[in-house]
């Protein structure tokens, strides 16, 4: 079945019954379709505008919906960690921007991944300790290097949280994870994308 988007269900390990363990449901991350557009030379930096291989790499401007799912009443998220990763290892971040669509919130600072990888990572924390991070919809957008000859791109969508939730009305922090991730394919010359299992 494949979709424009795809919700990530996430999983809270708990111990139950001595050594045993069950995996509960807890939080979620739907993501969107990921859009690809091409950048203009004078958006890329100067370094690689100036290198020797500059003819046979592409450079697009990626853009990524993400949703965290709003969690029962009384919980809130304090960490947020997505990644989007390619299976090519000569597809590469190259930069970032700042989130936009909607405008970051004062209080939630937005970490990005270090350039130069295989995939590309978000993380988003309070400013200050224990602050929520806010369930709902952000944008984020970077831009991707690749062979000029690529055409089909594989890949994944992963995320894992961390929220406060409250039991006996004491606040416990959890860990939630998926137990796999979202799997996609990105058409660079037709430009279409799709999720090859979407939930």
């Amino acid at each position: 079945m494949s979709a424009d988007s795809a919700m990530l269900d996430l999983y809270v390990e708990e111990k139950v019954l001595g050594s045993e363990s069950r995996f509960f449901r807890e939080a979620g991350v739907r993501f969107g379709r990921l859009a690809v557009g091409k950048v203009a030379d004078n958006d890329l930096p100067l370094p690689i505008r100036h290198r020797a291989d500059r003819g046979k790499r592409r450079f697009d401007a990626v853009r990524l919906s993400v949703e965290l799912e709003q969690l029962e009443h009384g919980q809130y998220y304090i960490d947020a960690r997505l990644r989007l990763a390619f299976d090519q290892p000569d597809v590469f971040s190259v930069l970032y921007y700042p989130s936009e669509n909607p405008p970051l919130e004062a209080d939630v600072e937005l970490t990005p991944s270090a350039p130069g990888l295989s995939e590309f990572g978000w993380r988003l924390t309070g400013r200050s300790q224990g602050a929520a991070v806010r369930a709902g919809g952000r944008e984020f957008r970077a831009v991707m290097e690749a062979p000029l000859t690529a055409q089909e791109l594989t890949g994944t969508m992963d995320a894992r949280v961390r929220f406060v939730k409250r039991t006996m009305r004491v606040p416990t922090t959890k860990e939630a994870e998926p137990k796999e991730p979202l799997r996609f394919t990105l058409d660079l010359q037709e430009g279409t994308f799709a999720y090859l299992s979407a939930q």
